[in-house]
């Protein structure tokens, strides 16, 4: 039994506040594995005996137990590369294309399975608001993730924008971010200190900040409401896989075009207008 199931069979027992702690634990998993007993008391308008009371009735030894269940439950492997390299293969070798279409399955599965639909569909709500400008946030791998999903989001909003696509424009960027404004920052296995001050900028700024990562255990500003868990096992014990992130990205495209899908009709429209116009496609 996982967490939320854990969660929902003490549900008879919860008091009415009890309950209020529930939910917003259910809502906001996995980032409850971050979260402060103070924050989980603040989202739910109860109090911090409350939430761990809440906890205790769950079944779990404290609200710290309960998070090292989520911790555990979101397990990988976060050691650096060089160090996977020198290590025996953990895994029987055989058919490379069967090992990375299971490795990748198993990844999809479980980042979906993580997400809670209420979660995404705040995370696509906030993503298709045309008045909040919307940044990406990269590091040396995750930049090329960062500059497709813009050219993607570009096609169905305006105001997009990938912090660092020309290193020298990065304060600018940052300087000129606006209250309100999304930002998704992908912060992934090794703390970078560029990252860690975008994210940090960005809460400075009063912006919503999604963070996309592969540890559950990063330490985050408070402000960081939405938090996003890949998972990334590599078809081999070295290379990590990002399918998995950018099957994340596609599907937040598809929600964001559903909302819009009135605004979209007339965008598509003046598209279409202006590649005939220039005579863009051979058709």
């Amino acid at each position: 039994m996982d967490v939320r199931e854990q969660i929902l069979a003490a549900s008879a027992q919860f008091t009415p506040s009890e309950r209020r702690v529930a939910d917003v634990c259910l809502q906001a998993y996995p980032r409850i594995a971050f979260d402060t007993v103070a924050r989980i008391a603040t989202e739910s308008n109860t109090s911090p005996p409350t939430v761990i009371r809440f906890a205790t009735k769950a079944g779990f030894a404290g609200f710290a137990d309960l998070q090292q269940r989520v911790r555990t439950s979101l397990e990988g492997d976060w050691s650096r590369a060089i160090d996977r390299l020198v290590q025996p293969e953990r895994r029987p070798r055989r058919d490379w294309l069967r090992r990375g279409l299971d490795a990748d399955i198993e990844n999809l599965s479980r980042t979906y399975q993580n997400l809670t639909a209420g979660e995404f569909e705040a995370i696509a709500k906030l993503l298709a608001d045309p008045q909040r400008a919307v940044y990406f946030a990269g590091g040396e791998i995750t930049h090329g993730l960062c500059m497709s999903a813009a050219s993607l989001f570009r096609w169905i909003r305006d105001q997009v924008e990938v912090i660092g696509a020309a290193p020298a424009q990065t304060p600018t960027q940052l300087s000129e971010m606006r209250a309100g404004s999304v930002v998704i920052a992908f912060h992934l296995r090794r703390l970078r200190h560029e990252m860690r001050d975008i994210i940090e900028h960005a809460c400075q700024a009063n912006a919503e900040v999604i963070v996309v990562t592969n540890s559950p255990t990063l330490p985050l500003p408070e402000r960081v409401r939405h938090v996003i868990v890949l998972h990334m096992r590599g078809a081999g014990d070295v290379l990590d896989s990002y399918t998995a992130a950018a099957s994340l990205l596609n599907t937040l495209a598809a929600a964001i075009a559903h909302l819009t899908r009135t605004e979209l009709r007339a965008r598509f429209d003046r598209l279409e207008r202006t590649w005939e116009a220039l005579d863009v496609y051979m058709e």
